[in-house]
């Protein structure tokens, strides 16, 4: 018998339904807003080339029913991820999207 084996980290959900909801980003505390910001201009003077753009994070997972899943996200730019090198603060996790679709022959696309 074959074992599947997930990266540790990695969930999967079998739902029929995904309802998205925006929400706010989270409001920054004035030390926190300001030492995101040290850490970004750090990162750029080291590296000119990093972009500095629109990206959504996730602020929220939850099952709203039995076969519902809500992911709650917000609009944050990539200095947000920032906070992650700031002790003490929080950033919200990063959200990336993977689609399995079955075909008509049981194939996966």
């Amino acid at each position: 018998m074959a074992t599947t084996r997930r990266p540790a980290g990695v969930a999967l959900f079998g739902v029929e339904r995904l309802d998205l909801r925006e929400v706010a980003a989270p409001a920054l505390s004035p030390r926190d807003e300001s030492a995101r910001d040290r850490v970004w201009n750090a990162a750029v003077q080291s590296n000119p080339a990093l972009f500095d753009g629109p990206v959504v994070a996730c602020a929220g997972l939850a099952r709203t029913g039995p076969h519902t899943l809500c992911l709650s996200w917000a609009r944050v730019t990539y200095p947000h991820y920032a906070l992650r090198r700031v002790p003490g603060a929080s950033a919200l996790p990063s959200l990336f999207v993977n689609v399995v679709q079955p075909l008509d022959d049981g194939r996966v696309r």
